[in-house]
Protein backbone atom coordinates (compact mmCIF):
# COMPACT_ATOMS: atom_id res chain seq x y z
CA UNK A 1 0.00 0.00 0.00
CA UNK A 2 1.21 3.35 -1.15
CA UNK A 3 1.63 6.38 1.70
CA UNK A 4 0.20 9.78 0.23
CA UNK A 5 0.74 13.03 2.24
CA UNK A 6 -1.15 16.40 1.74
CA UNK A 7 0.58 19.92 3.02
CA UNK A 8 -1.11 23.00 2.37
CA UNK A 9 -1.30 26.31 4.46
CA UNK A 10 -4.71 26.79 3.70
CA UNK A 11 -7.18 24.20 5.98
CA UNK A 12 -10.08 24.33 3.81
CA UNK A 13 -8.17 23.39 0.66
CA UNK A 14 -6.51 20.58 2.97
CA UNK A 15 -9.96 19.04 4.18
CA UNK A 16 -11.44 18.98 0.85
CA UNK A 17 -8.37 17.24 -1.00
CA UNK A 18 -8.38 15.17 2.00
CA UNK A 19 -12.00 14.74 1.17
CA UNK A 20 -11.85 13.90 -2.44
CA UNK A 21 -10.49 10.89 -2.28
CA UNK A 22 -11.56 7.55 -0.80
CA UNK A 23 -8.36 6.57 0.00
CA UNK A 24 -8.68 2.70 1.32
CA UNK A 25 -10.98 2.09 -1.75
CA UNK A 26 -7.73 3.21 -3.88
CA UNK A 27 -5.69 0.97 -2.14
CA UNK A 28 -3.60 3.87 -0.16
CA UNK A 29 -2.82 4.55 3.17
CA UNK A 30 -3.31 8.42 3.83
CA UNK A 31 -0.49 9.67 5.98
CA UNK A 32 -1.60 13.05 7.07
CA UNK A 33 -1.70 16.76 6.45
CA UNK A 34 0.25 19.61 6.71
CA UNK A 35 0.34 23.09 7.50
CA UNK A 36 3.76 23.76 5.78
CA UNK A 37 7.03 22.09 4.28
CA UNK A 38 8.83 21.79 7.50
CA UNK A 39 6.29 20.01 9.42
CA UNK A 40 5.54 17.91 6.42
CA UNK A 41 9.52 17.31 6.06
CA UNK A 42 10.05 16.20 9.66
CA UNK A 43 6.84 14.05 9.36
CA UNK A 44 9.04 12.44 6.34
CA UNK A 45 12.04 11.43 8.73
CA UNK A 46 9.11 9.29 10.25
CA UNK A 47 6.91 8.29 7.40
CA UNK A 48 7.85 6.47 3.88
CA UNK A 49 6.21 8.73 1.51
CA UNK A 50 5.02 7.74 -2.27
CA UNK A 51 2.67 10.36 -3.08
CA UNK A 52 2.97 14.15 -2.06
CA UNK A 53 0.13 16.73 -2.98
CA UNK A 54 1.91 20.21 -1.74
CA UNK A 55 0.55 23.80 -2.12
CA UNK A 56 3.81 25.94 -4.26
CA UNK A 57 3.49 28.83 -1.48
CA UNK A 58 4.14 28.49 2.17
CA UNK A 59 5.42 30.04 5.00
CA UNK A 60 8.50 28.86 6.59
CA UNK A 61 9.58 25.85 3.61
CA UNK A 62 7.45 26.53 0.43
CA UNK A 63 6.14 23.52 -1.78
CA UNK A 64 9.29 23.48 -4.21
CA UNK A 65 11.79 23.24 -1.49
CA UNK A 66 9.87 20.64 0.27
CA UNK A 67 9.47 18.85 -3.18
CA UNK A 68 13.59 19.40 -3.62
CA UNK A 69 14.26 17.75 -0.47
CA UNK A 70 11.40 14.56 -0.73
CA UNK A 71 12.73 13.48 -4.02
CA UNK A 72 16.46 13.59 -2.57
CA UNK A 73 15.08 11.11 0.42
CA UNK A 74 12.27 9.21 -2.21
CA UNK A 75 13.39 9.40 -5.58
CA UNK A 76 10.46 7.35 -6.79
CA UNK A 77 7.98 9.92 -5.34
CA UNK A 78 5.23 11.29 -7.05
CA UNK A 79 4.59 15.11 -6.78
CA UNK A 80 1.37 16.57 -7.28
CA UNK A 81 1.23 20.50 -7.00
CA UNK A 82 -1.56 22.76 -6.26
CA UNK A 83 -1.45 26.06 -7.30
CA UNK A 84 -3.67 29.25 -8.11
CA UNK A 85 -3.94 31.22 -11.17
CA UNK A 86 -0.99 33.31 -10.82
CA UNK A 87 1.52 30.72 -9.86
CA UNK A 88 1.94 29.30 -13.31
CA UNK A 89 5.81 29.95 -12.97
CA UNK A 90 6.21 28.21 -10.20
CA UNK A 91 4.15 25.07 -11.52
CA UNK A 92 6.43 24.88 -14.84
CA UNK A 93 9.21 24.73 -12.63
CA UNK A 94 8.07 21.94 -10.34
CA UNK A 95 7.14 20.29 -13.70
CA UNK A 96 10.73 20.22 -15.13
CA UNK A 97 11.71 19.57 -11.32
CA UNK A 98 10.04 15.80 -11.61
CA UNK A 99 6.24 16.86 -10.65
CA UNK A 100 3.40 14.26 -11.72
CA UNK A 101 1.26 17.37 -12.73
CA UNK A 102 -0.45 19.75 -11.08
CA UNK A 103 -4.30 20.91 -10.17
CA UNK A 104 -5.78 24.33 -9.64
CA UNK A 105 -7.43 25.66 -6.72
CA UNK A 106 -10.36 27.62 -8.08
CA UNK A 107 -11.41 24.59 -10.37
CA UNK A 108 -10.85 21.91 -8.02
CA UNK A 109 -13.20 19.19 -8.86
CA UNK A 110 -12.80 15.69 -6.59
CA UNK A 111 -13.26 13.51 -9.69
CA UNK A 112 -10.33 14.95 -11.89
CA UNK A 113 -8.24 14.94 -8.40
CA UNK A 114 -8.92 11.10 -7.84
CA UNK A 115 -8.32 10.37 -10.87
CA UNK A 116 -4.76 12.33 -10.94
CA UNK A 117 -4.16 10.12 -7.99
CA UNK A 118 -4.95 7.24 -9.71
CA UNK A 119 -2.40 8.63 -12.51
CA UNK A 120 0.49 8.35 -9.59
CA UNK A 121 -0.47 5.33 -8.27
CA UNK A 122 -0.10 3.45 -12.01
CA UNK A 123 2.97 5.36 -12.44
CA UNK A 124 4.43 3.62 -8.83
CA UNK A 125 2.86 0.31 -10.11
CA UNK A 126 3.97 0.46 -13.35
CA UNK A 127 7.69 1.20 -11.98
CA UNK A 128 7.80 -1.56 -9.34
CA UNK A 129 6.45 -4.06 -12.47
CA UNK A 130 9.56 -3.00 -14.32
CA UNK A 131 11.93 -3.03 -11.69
CA UNK A 132 11.15 -6.57 -10.63
CA UNK A 133 11.89 -7.31 -14.64
CA UNK A 134 15.26 -5.54 -14.13
CA UNK A 135 15.78 -7.63 -11.10
CA UNK A 136 15.05 -10.05 -12.67
CA UNK A 137 17.18 -10.34 -15.39
CA UNK A 138 19.60 -9.14 -13.63
CA UNK A 139 19.86 -11.69 -11.09
CA UNK A 140 19.58 -14.20 -14.18
CA UNK A 141 22.35 -12.85 -15.96
CA UNK A 142 24.43 -12.74 -12.65
CA UNK A 143 23.43 -16.64 -12.21
CA UNK A 144 24.13 -16.95 -15.71
CA UNK A 145 27.95 -15.53 -14.99
CA UNK A 146 28.35 -17.62 -12.27
CA UNK A 147 27.69 -20.68 -13.69
CA UNK A 148 29.63 -20.26 -16.60
CA UNK A 149 32.85 -19.01 -14.19
CA UNK A 150 32.15 -22.65 -11.81
CA UNK A 151 32.17 -24.57 -15.32
CA UNK A 152 35.38 -22.61 -15.92
CA UNK A 153 36.99 -23.35 -13.09
CA UNK A 154 35.88 -27.03 -13.45
CA UNK A 155 37.82 -27.35 -16.77
CA UNK A 156 40.34 -25.93 -15.72
CA UNK A 157 40.60 -28.23 -13.11
CA UNK A 158 40.44 -31.68 -15.21
CA UNK A 159 42.59 -29.58 -17.49
CA UNK A 160 40.81 -29.53 -20.44
CA UNK A 161 39.68 -26.27 -22.91
CA UNK A 162 37.08 -23.96 -21.46
CA UNK A 163 34.82 -21.92 -23.93
CA UNK A 164 35.44 -18.88 -21.53
CA UNK A 165 37.54 -16.17 -22.75
CA UNK A 166 40.18 -14.39 -20.25
CA UNK A 167 38.39 -11.38 -21.42
CA UNK A 168 35.22 -12.59 -20.15
CA UNK A 169 36.69 -13.09 -16.94
CA UNK A 170 36.03 -10.30 -13.89
CA UNK A 171 38.99 -7.90 -12.94
CA UNK A 172 39.34 -9.65 -9.68
CA UNK A 173 40.29 -13.24 -11.26
CA UNK A 174 43.06 -12.13 -12.79
CA UNK A 175 44.82 -11.07 -9.58
CA UNK A 176 46.14 -13.48 -7.20
CA UNK A 177 43.79 -15.75 -6.05
CA UNK A 178 42.52 -17.31 -2.29
CA UNK A 179 41.84 -21.20 -2.94
CA UNK A 180 39.93 -22.69 -0.56
CA UNK A 181 39.23 -26.15 0.25
CA UNK A 182 35.92 -26.38 2.42
CA UNK A 183 35.51 -29.56 3.94
CA UNK A 184 32.42 -31.71 5.75
CA UNK A 185 33.77 -33.08 9.14
CA UNK A 186 32.21 -35.76 10.43
CA UNK A 187 31.02 -36.69 7.19
CA UNK A 188 30.15 -40.48 8.25
CA UNK A 189 28.06 -39.24 11.14
CA UNK A 190 26.09 -37.36 9.38
CA UNK A 191 25.31 -40.24 6.68
CA UNK A 192 24.45 -42.89 9.82
CA UNK A 193 22.60 -39.61 11.48
CA UNK A 194 20.31 -37.90 8.49
CA UNK A 195 21.31 -40.29 5.24
CA UNK A 196 23.31 -39.65 2.43
CA UNK A 197 21.47 -37.09 0.66
CA UNK A 198 21.97 -34.51 3.33
CA UNK A 199 25.82 -34.43 2.34
CA UNK A 200 24.89 -32.57 -0.95
CA UNK A 201 21.93 -30.22 0.64
CA UNK A 202 24.52 -29.05 3.45
CA UNK A 203 27.21 -28.30 0.94
CA UNK A 204 24.78 -26.16 -1.46
CA UNK A 205 23.40 -24.05 1.83
CA UNK A 206 27.35 -23.27 2.50
CA UNK A 207 27.80 -22.49 -0.95
CA UNK A 208 24.63 -20.23 -1.09
CA UNK A 209 25.75 -18.61 2.04
CA UNK A 210 29.31 -17.89 0.67
CA UNK A 211 27.49 -16.11 -2.41
CA UNK A 212 25.42 -14.08 -0.09
CA UNK A 213 28.33 -13.08 1.54
CA UNK A 214 31.05 -12.75 -0.79
CA UNK A 215 29.59 -11.60 -4.17
CA UNK A 216 33.37 -11.82 -5.80
CA UNK A 217 33.95 -15.01 -5.37
CA UNK A 218 33.28 -18.52 -7.09
CA UNK A 219 32.09 -22.05 -5.11
CA UNK A 220 32.11 -24.85 -7.17
CA UNK A 221 30.89 -28.39 -5.18
CA UNK A 222 33.67 -31.13 -6.18
CA UNK A 223 32.62 -33.76 -4.30
CA UNK A 224 30.31 -35.44 -2.02
CA UNK A 225 32.15 -33.92 1.23
CA UNK A 226 33.96 -30.68 -0.72
CA UNK A 227 33.27 -27.29 -1.68
CA UNK A 228 36.45 -25.34 -3.68
CA UNK A 229 36.25 -21.65 -3.18
CA UNK A 230 38.03 -19.00 -5.18
CA UNK A 231 38.03 -15.40 -4.19
CA UNK A 232 40.64 -12.64 -4.42
CA UNK A 233 43.54 -12.94 -2.46
CA UNK A 234 43.26 -10.66 0.95
CA UNK A 235 46.78 -9.85 2.74
CA UNK A 236 45.13 -12.31 5.76
CA UNK A 237 43.74 -15.34 4.31
CA UNK A 238 43.17 -16.68 7.68
CA UNK A 239 41.07 -14.30 9.08
CA UNK A 240 39.12 -14.07 5.81
CA UNK A 241 38.39 -17.87 6.43
CA UNK A 242 37.82 -17.33 10.01
CA UNK A 243 34.82 -14.96 9.77
CA UNK A 244 33.08 -17.20 6.63
CA UNK A 245 33.90 -19.90 9.78
CA UNK A 246 31.95 -17.90 12.01
CA UNK A 247 29.30 -17.09 9.88
CA UNK A 248 28.59 -20.79 8.26
CA UNK A 249 28.98 -22.98 11.10
CA UNK A 250 25.70 -21.61 13.26
CA UNK A 251 23.56 -21.40 9.97
CA UNK A 252 24.43 -24.41 8.65
CA UNK A 253 24.73 -26.15 12.11
CA UNK A 254 27.78 -28.08 11.25
CA UNK A 255 31.14 -27.57 11.14
CA UNK A 256 34.00 -28.00 8.75
CA UNK A 257 37.52 -28.28 8.01
CA UNK A 258 39.36 -25.28 6.01
CA UNK A 259 42.30 -25.51 4.05
CA UNK A 260 43.94 -22.82 1.62
CA UNK A 261 46.86 -21.56 -0.53
CA UNK A 262 47.11 -18.73 -2.81
CA UNK A 263 47.83 -18.61 -6.77
CA UNK A 264 49.20 -16.11 -9.11
CA UNK A 265 46.16 -16.66 -11.52
CA UNK A 266 43.29 -18.69 -13.03
CA UNK A 267 45.92 -21.23 -14.79
CA UNK A 268 47.40 -21.91 -11.57
CA UNK A 269 43.68 -23.49 -9.94
CA UNK A 270 44.63 -26.92 -10.84
CA UNK A 271 47.48 -26.77 -8.63
CA UNK A 272 45.79 -24.44 -6.12
CA UNK A 273 43.04 -26.93 -5.46
CA UNK A 274 45.81 -29.66 -5.02
CA UNK A 275 47.61 -27.57 -2.47
CA UNK A 276 44.39 -26.47 -0.57
CA UNK A 277 42.73 -29.84 -0.54
CA UNK A 278 46.39 -31.05 1.13
CA UNK A 279 46.25 -28.54 4.00
CA UNK A 280 43.15 -29.94 5.18
CA UNK A 281 44.99 -33.09 5.48
CA UNK A 282 46.51 -31.43 8.68
CA UNK A 283 43.40 -31.52 10.43
CA UNK A 284 43.79 -35.56 10.98
CA UNK A 285 47.35 -34.71 12.97
CA UNK A 286 45.74 -31.54 14.31
CA UNK A 287 42.08 -31.80 15.15
CA UNK A 288 41.56 -28.78 18.13
CA UNK A 289 42.45 -26.63 14.83
CA UNK A 290 39.97 -26.22 11.51
CA UNK A 291 42.22 -23.77 8.99
CA UNK A 292 45.20 -24.79 7.44
CA UNK A 293 47.58 -23.13 4.97
CA UNK A 294 49.14 -25.31 2.60
CA UNK A 295 52.89 -26.41 3.81
CA UNK A 296 55.58 -28.27 0.93
CA UNK A 297 56.23 -30.91 3.46
CA UNK A 298 58.99 -33.20 2.43
CA UNK A 299 58.43 -36.94 3.59
CA UNK A 300 61.69 -38.45 5.43
CA UNK A 301 62.14 -41.97 5.02
CA UNK A 302 60.17 -44.18 7.97
CA UNK A 303 60.66 -47.51 9.06
CA UNK A 304 58.98 -50.55 7.28
CA UNK A 305 56.04 -52.26 9.28
CA UNK A 306 57.32 -55.14 10.28
CA UNK A 307 54.08 -57.12 11.03
CA UNK A 308 55.86 -60.94 10.69
CA UNK A 309 55.67 -60.57 14.72
CA UNK A 310 52.56 -60.07 15.53
CA UNK A 311 51.35 -62.58 12.12
CA UNK A 312 50.52 -65.92 14.85
CA UNK A 313 50.03 -68.21 11.37
CA UNK A 314 47.16 -69.97 13.46
CA UNK A 315 48.66 -69.69 16.77
CA UNK A 316 46.19 -68.34 19.69
CA UNK A 317 45.85 -64.34 19.54
CA UNK A 318 48.58 -62.43 22.22
CA UNK A 319 46.72 -59.62 23.19
CA UNK A 320 49.67 -58.11 25.08
CA UNK A 321 52.42 -58.93 22.21
CA UNK A 322 50.10 -57.18 19.61
CA UNK A 323 48.81 -54.03 22.20
CA UNK A 324 52.98 -53.39 22.50
CA UNK A 325 53.27 -53.60 18.80
CA UNK A 326 50.80 -51.24 17.80
CA UNK A 327 51.97 -48.79 20.49
CA UNK A 328 55.27 -48.79 19.39
CA UNK A 329 54.20 -48.20 16.15
CA UNK A 330 51.72 -44.72 17.61
CA UNK A 331 54.75 -42.89 18.40
CA UNK A 332 55.82 -42.99 14.45
CA UNK A 333 52.15 -42.02 13.71
CA UNK A 334 52.05 -39.07 15.80
CA UNK A 335 55.52 -37.62 14.72
CA UNK A 336 53.81 -36.81 11.07
CA UNK A 337 55.99 -38.56 9.10
CA UNK A 338 53.46 -40.61 7.59
CA UNK A 339 50.08 -39.71 5.41
CA UNK A 340 46.59 -39.66 6.73
CA UNK A 341 45.77 -42.36 4.58
CA UNK A 342 49.11 -44.26 4.77
CA UNK A 343 48.06 -44.55 8.65
CA UNK A 344 45.20 -45.56 8.17
CA UNK A 345 46.24 -48.23 5.60
CA UNK A 346 48.62 -49.52 8.21
CA UNK A 347 46.05 -49.34 10.77
CA UNK A 348 43.82 -52.02 8.52
CA UNK A 349 47.41 -54.22 8.00
CA UNK A 350 47.15 -54.85 11.54
CA UNK A 351 44.00 -55.90 11.96
CA UNK A 352 44.45 -58.02 8.95
CA UNK A 353 47.79 -59.49 10.59
CA UNK A 354 46.38 -60.61 13.70
CA UNK A 355 42.96 -61.88 12.73
CA UNK A 356 43.28 -63.13 9.06
CA UNK A 357 43.60 -66.92 10.14
CA UNK A 358 41.17 -66.89 12.72
CA UNK A 359 38.22 -64.80 12.01
CA UNK A 360 35.92 -64.19 8.54
CA UNK A 361 37.62 -62.54 5.90
CA UNK A 362 34.34 -60.37 5.16
CA UNK A 363 34.16 -59.61 8.94
CA UNK A 364 37.84 -58.49 8.97
CA UNK A 365 37.42 -56.03 5.73
CA UNK A 366 34.24 -54.54 7.21
CA UNK A 367 36.24 -53.75 10.30
CA UNK A 368 39.00 -52.28 8.35
CA UNK A 369 36.29 -50.31 6.58
CA UNK A 370 34.83 -48.72 9.18
CA UNK A 371 38.88 -47.74 10.48
CA UNK A 372 39.47 -46.12 6.88
CA UNK A 373 36.58 -43.57 8.17
CA UNK A 374 38.35 -41.93 10.86
CA UNK A 375 39.31 -38.98 10.28
CA UNK A 376 41.75 -37.85 12.81
CA UNK A 377 44.31 -39.69 14.65
CA UNK A 378 42.48 -39.77 17.72
CA UNK A 379 39.47 -41.21 16.38
CA UNK A 380 41.77 -44.06 14.35
CA UNK A 381 43.53 -44.99 17.57
CA UNK A 382 40.19 -45.06 19.46
CA UNK A 383 38.17 -47.25 16.25
CA UNK A 384 41.55 -49.47 15.93
CA UNK A 385 41.33 -50.20 20.04
CA UNK A 386 37.53 -50.87 19.85
CA UNK A 387 38.00 -53.20 16.79
CA UNK A 388 40.88 -55.53 18.43
CA UNK A 389 38.43 -55.56 21.55
CA UNK A 390 35.33 -56.59 18.88
CA UNK A 391 37.58 -59.13 17.59
CA UNK A 392 39.16 -60.46 20.81
CA UNK A 393 36.10 -60.80 22.00
CA UNK A 394 34.64 -62.62 18.40
CA UNK A 395 37.03 -65.06 19.17
CA UNK A 396 36.52 -65.94 22.81
CA UNK A 397 32.86 -66.08 22.91
CA UNK A 398 31.48 -66.42 19.18
CA UNK A 399 28.08 -65.97 21.19
CA UNK A 400 26.04 -64.88 18.34
CA UNK A 401 25.53 -68.26 17.66
CA UNK A 402 23.31 -68.68 20.63
CA UNK A 403 21.93 -66.01 19.69
CA UNK A 404 20.54 -66.24 16.12
CA UNK A 405 20.65 -62.95 14.30
CA UNK A 406 17.27 -62.83 13.02
CA UNK A 407 16.11 -62.37 16.46
CA UNK A 408 18.15 -59.99 17.07
CA UNK A 409 16.72 -57.99 13.98
CA UNK A 410 13.08 -58.62 14.49
CA UNK A 411 13.85 -57.25 18.44
CA UNK A 412 15.44 -54.30 17.02
CA UNK A 413 12.09 -53.39 13.86
CA UNK A 414 10.17 -53.92 17.12
CA UNK A 415 12.19 -50.94 18.71
CA UNK A 416 12.66 -48.72 15.73
CA UNK A 417 8.94 -49.21 14.69
CA UNK A 418 7.83 -47.86 18.20
CA UNK A 419 10.13 -44.93 18.68
CA UNK A 420 11.06 -43.74 15.06
CA UNK A 421 9.57 -40.67 15.27
CA UNK A 422 11.33 -39.59 18.21
CA UNK A 423 15.39 -39.29 18.61
CA UNK A 424 16.40 -42.70 17.35
CA UNK A 425 20.02 -43.35 16.77
CA UNK A 426 21.97 -46.58 15.86
CA UNK A 427 23.51 -46.28 19.12
CA UNK A 428 20.41 -46.34 20.82
CA UNK A 429 18.92 -49.43 18.92
CA UNK A 430 21.87 -51.47 19.47
CA UNK A 431 22.15 -51.05 23.03
CA UNK A 432 18.59 -51.83 23.38
CA UNK A 433 19.57 -56.07 21.63
CA UNK A 434 22.47 -55.87 23.58
CA UNK A 435 24.87 -56.13 20.71
CA UNK A 436 27.82 -53.20 19.73
CA UNK A 437 27.02 -50.79 17.31
CA UNK A 438 29.45 -51.51 14.49
CA UNK A 439 28.37 -54.73 14.76
CA UNK A 440 24.35 -54.59 14.59
CA UNK A 441 25.06 -51.75 11.68
CA UNK A 442 26.59 -54.89 9.90
CA UNK A 443 24.10 -57.37 10.64
CA UNK A 444 21.05 -54.59 10.06
CA UNK A 445 22.21 -53.82 6.17
CA UNK A 446 22.79 -57.85 5.61
CA UNK A 447 19.57 -58.47 6.89
CA UNK A 448 17.78 -55.89 5.75
CA UNK A 449 19.53 -54.76 2.28
CA UNK A 450 19.67 -51.05 3.23
CA UNK A 451 21.59 -49.60 5.84
CA UNK A 452 19.75 -48.40 9.53
CA UNK A 453 19.59 -44.81 8.49
CA UNK A 454 18.23 -45.24 5.29
CA UNK A 455 15.49 -47.72 6.66
CA UNK A 456 14.73 -44.63 9.19
CA UNK A 457 14.74 -42.37 6.33
CA UNK A 458 11.73 -44.35 4.73
CA UNK A 459 9.22 -45.03 7.89
CA UNK A 460 9.84 -41.40 8.43
CA UNK A 461 9.20 -40.05 4.93
CA UNK A 462 5.86 -42.75 4.88
CA UNK A 463 4.20 -41.38 7.92
CA UNK A 464 4.81 -37.90 6.46
CA UNK A 465 2.71 -38.80 3.61
CA UNK A 466 0.08 -40.35 5.45
CA UNK A 467 -0.03 -36.96 7.73
CA UNK A 468 0.16 -34.69 4.58
CA UNK A 469 -2.97 -37.10 2.81
CA UNK A 470 -5.09 -36.91 6.19
CA UNK A 471 -4.73 -34.46 8.67
CA UNK A 472 -4.21 -30.74 8.11
CA UNK A 473 -1.10 -30.05 9.85
CA UNK A 474 1.17 -27.55 8.89
CA UNK A 475 4.43 -28.66 6.63
CA UNK A 476 7.05 -27.79 9.83
CA UNK A 477 4.27 -29.63 11.98
CA UNK A 478 4.42 -32.77 9.90
CA UNK A 479 8.21 -32.58 9.79
CA UNK A 480 8.11 -32.78 13.80
CA UNK A 481 5.68 -35.73 13.94
CA UNK A 482 6.98 -37.57 11.16
CA UNK A 483 10.90 -37.51 13.35
CA UNK A 484 12.60 -34.27 11.73
CA UNK A 485 14.08 -31.78 13.43
CA UNK A 486 14.56 -29.74 10.84
CA UNK A 487 12.03 -28.60 8.33
CA UNK A 488 14.19 -27.31 5.99
CA UNK A 489 15.81 -30.95 4.86
CA UNK A 490 12.73 -32.64 5.92
CA UNK A 491 11.29 -30.57 2.53
CA UNK A 492 14.39 -31.24 0.31
CA UNK A 493 14.74 -34.49 1.22
CA UNK A 494 10.92 -35.06 0.45
CA UNK A 495 10.87 -33.94 -2.77
CA UNK A 496 14.36 -35.66 -3.63
CA UNK A 497 12.58 -38.92 -2.93
CA UNK A 498 9.06 -38.57 -3.92
CA UNK A 499 9.22 -35.74 -6.76
CA UNK A 500 6.51 -33.27 -5.15
CA UNK A 501 7.18 -30.70 -2.51
CA UNK A 502 5.58 -31.50 0.56
CA UNK A 503 2.42 -29.11 -0.25
CA UNK A 504 2.34 -30.24 -3.38
CA UNK A 505 2.39 -33.89 -2.48
CA UNK A 506 -1.10 -33.01 -0.68
CA UNK A 507 -2.48 -31.34 -3.34
CA UNK A 508 -2.39 -34.03 -5.75
CA UNK A 509 -3.28 -36.70 -3.55
CA UNK A 510 -6.84 -34.71 -2.49
CA UNK A 511 -6.74 -34.08 -6.85
CA UNK A 512 -6.74 -37.90 -6.71
CA UNK A 513 -9.34 -38.43 -4.35
CA UNK A 514 -11.50 -35.60 -5.84
CA UNK A 515 -11.18 -37.09 -9.40
CA UNK A 516 -11.57 -40.56 -8.22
Amino acid sequence: MYNVMIVDDEPVIRFGLKASVAWDEEGLHFIGDYPNGEEAWKAMEQHHVDILITDIKMPIMDGLTLMKHALQKFPKLKVVLVSSYNDFEYVRAGLQQGAVDYVLKPTLEPEQFTNLIRTCKSKLEDEQKLETKLDLADRTARLQQRKALEDYVKYRILHEPSTLQADQLPPWLQEKILVVCVKTQRIHHMEDQYGFLYKTFLLEEVQNHLYERCSESISVIVSENELLVMTKAPAQPADLIATWKKSIEPTVKWTFTFGYHIVNDLLDIADGFAKSEAACEQYFFHSQSSIFSYKDTTQTDVAHMQLDSIDFHGRPYNHDKAIAFIEERQRIWKTEQLTAEAIKQEACDIVMALFQNQLDYSNIITRCTELQRSETLTDLLDALSEKLEECRQELGKRHMESYPEKHVIDHALQYIHQFYTGDLTLQKVADHVHVSRNYFSIMFKKSMNQTFIDYVIDLRINKAKDLLENTSLKVYEVAESAGFNDVKYFSKLFKRMTGYSPMDYRAAMKNDETSS
